[in-house]
């Protein structure tokens, strides 16, 4: 099933707050995992689009954070976050490339969302509240997306942000986190347990019937070869992963 046809990415630079503080990870080998994604991406195949680097953007970089894309629109998110919420014009700009102005809507204060705490399923959009994500954000996308035939579904037992432990794979198959219990909501589908030594799989990017988690998932790997409806590759982020990110923020599909 294909169901995206473009994937919007930007190569992560280095981020210097002044403090002079060594970070404990490499940035040139992320940008090379970087580099090395965006060729699996063009491999499922898809149409990848850089945007171009911008200083102090390792933050920035992580482009789903931002945005929800859909076939139909485009929500930019909103934070407390300065530097995060800096970064949505270049972004708005730059998908207006791809939407109508008039299809390109913002979250506005006081409303707060992050995509961490959502879970898009289909046409539905599960949405948890948190420090980040408040009730007249999800108010506000919730009426955003209703105008193009989705819905937003609130998850009030969740006690952490969504995408932490849920990750929705198609095919009706949703990979929970070991340890974390999905809501009842979820009873649904097939959960397919993420074992903690395994959990960067919970970033995995689901694009048309491929796969891409990273290398150090074998246990998630072969069982979702076994269901025998995916392709499934892996990819080395060793370094992404030092900085606990998720393979899906690093790109937005649609």
């Amino acid at each position: 099933m294909k169901k995206f046809n473009y994937a919007v990415v930007r190569t992560p630079t280095e981020y210097n707050d002044g403090s002079n503080e060594k970070l404990d990870y490499s940035i040139s080998q992320i940008i090379k995992e970087h580099d090395t994604l965006v060729h699996f991406l063009r491999n499922v195949p898809i149409r990848v689009h850089n945007m171009p680097s911008i200083a102090n953007d390792v933050i920035g970089s992580k482009l789903s954070q931002l945005c929800i894309a859909t076939p139909r629109c485009v929500v930019l998110t909103n934070f407390i976050d300065g530097l995060v919420n800096n970064q949505k014009i270049n972004i708005a700009t730059h998908l207006g490339r791809f939407y109508p102005l008039n299809k390109i809507h913002f979250i506005d204060f006081p409303g707060l969302v992050s995509t961490k705490d959502i879970l898009a399923v289909d046409d539905t959009y599960y949405i948890s509240l948190s420090d980040e994500t408040n009730q007249e954000g999800a108010t506000q996308l919730s009426e955003i997306l209703a105008q193009y035939g989705f819905t937003v579904t609130i998850v009030s037992e969740s006690v952490e942000p969504l995408s932490k432990y849920l990750n929705y794979v198609e095919g009706n198959n949703l990979l929970v986190r070991e340890g974390y219990e999905a809501p009842k909501i979820f009873d649904q589908f097939n959960k397919v347990i993420v074992p903690e030594e395994e959990k960067s799989a919970i970033g995995a990017i689901w694009i048309n019937e491929v796969i891409i988690l990273p290398n150090d998932c074998p246990r998630v790997k072969e069982y979702l070869i076994s269901l025998d409806r995916y392709k499934v590759l892996s990819i080395s982020i060793d370094e992404m992963n030092k900085i606990n990110n998720l393979l899906k923020e690093y790109l937005v599909l649609f």
